[in-house]
């Protein structure tokens, strides 16, 4: 049997210790419900943006280790011009990579964005109130 981790067991043990009855006192399900659509979307978001990723690093990948084997062949070892190039295409694979992470990350971050304000408009259409975040947001 394999072991949780221990935030999982504890996650657990918090939703077995929610009376059943509380739960059905008063609750509106379609808003849970809703509010479920818009986890499972941001769930999808985040896989979608981290599959979409790893299959661009691949790409990279295979792009600089072509390019590489390929200079290694048709360039002269004696004069050092193939270590240099090689040198060079890695720190362009560097770069590449890091910019590719970043700009990922920059698209999902607005994609959740765009979907957290769309629950803070759910919210507002509740009770009319205008929604007050009780956090910041990192800088």
């Amino acid at each position: 049997m394999r072991d949780e981790p221990k935030s999982s067991s504890k996650n657990l043990r918090l939703l077995k210790n929610i009376p059943l009855r509380e739960l059905n006192k008063g609750r509106n399900y379609e808003e849970l419900a809703k509010l479920a659509l818009f986890l499972g979307r941001a769930a999808t978001l985040t896989v979608a943006s981290a599959s979409t990723l790893l299959r661009s690093c691949v790409e990279l990948s295979a792009k600089y280790s072509i390019e590489t084997v390929q200079t290694l062949i048709t360039e002269s070892k004696q004069d050092g011009s193939a270590q240099r190039r090689v040198i060079d295409m890695v720190r362009g694979y560097f770069r590449e990579l890091g910019e590719l992470q970043e700009r990922a990350s920059r698209e999902a971050q607005e994609e959740l964005d765009d979907l957290a304000r769309n629950v803070v408009l759910r919210a507002e259409n509740q009770d009319g109130r205008p929604y007050r975040r009780r956090w910041r947001a990192k800088s």
